[in-house]
């Protein structure tokens, strides 16, 4: 099935979806927009957990191909979107080891759908993502997924530190990816729930969330390349772990 994104526009509209129960991926406010709504809206993003960026009005425009928005777009999410906590709950009550993927910094739609893909084919119980510096949902990301993200949980975090730190104390084992860390050969699959973290395109995880890290895993290989495709690392770690 076919996935099209679904644009809002409007400050009362935008306003009555974050104050309501619709889920929202993302929020853009003309950069030169100051005073109440601009506070309103700030507000309303943190609290339920939207990101909201501030942008030429020249790019609402082209969102919507309109310039009737009054300064602000919002996209509907296409997915419903999940707490870590209570993914990890309904993983106890059912007497399941729980098994995340979480992205830090992951800012390519393409690779984030394609770990999206391999977590499904894995049978993950969720994919957390922060709200901030993170590829967005949308059609383009679905349809990269091959349609996993509309069958697999996804988790927003508010900011990642804390939900890792969560995890490990609910007795998850978190791991990370990393190219200085263990050999993966040499580590053994937990009897446990675990967290993969996958970092950052470029720079890998960024340092309080390796700090969160009780493994770093390294995927070994030959020099003629410097580094895996973020979401080939990824597909190699959830084989290790979840065969």
């Amino acid at each position: 099935m076919a996935v099209k994104d679904t644009y809002i526009m409007g400050r009362k509209p935008i306003l009555d979806a974050l104050e309501g129960d619709q889920d929202i991926e993302r929020v853009w406010l003309d950069k030169n927009i100051r005073g109440e709504m601009e506070k309103d809206l700030r507000f309303h993003c943190r609290q339920r957990g939207v990101h909201l960026q501030a942008v030429p009005r020249q790019k609402l425009n082209d969102l919507v191909k309109s310039s009737n928005h009054q300064g602000v777009v919002a996209l509907i999410s296409p997915i419903q979107f999940y707490e870590v906590e209570d993914v990890l709950q309904h993983c106890y009550d059912n007497g399941r080891q729980a098994k995340f993927v979480a992205l830090d910094g992951i800012e390519d739609t393409r690779n984030l759908g394609a770990i999206a893909r391999t977590a499904l084919w894995y049978d993950l119980d969720g994919i957390i993502v922060p709200v901030k510096g993170t590829a967005g949902i949308h059609a383009g990301t679905i349809k990269s997924s091959a349609g996993a993200l509309l069958n697999i949980k996804v988790c927003k975090s508010l900011e990642l530190k804390k939900s890792l730190a969560f995890l490990k104390q609910s007795g998850v084992l978190v791991i990370g990816a990393d190219s200085e860390g263990e050999a993966l050969n040499t580590i053994s699959v937990p009897d446990q729930p675990f967290v993969i973290v996958m970092g950052n395109e470029e720079k890998g995880m960024s340092p309080n969330i390796r700090n969160q890290c009780d493994i770093i895993a390294s995927i070994e290989g030959k020099d003629k390349i410097e580094s895996l495709n973020v979401s080939v690392a990824a597909g190699i770690l959830l084989h290790k772990f979840c065969s």
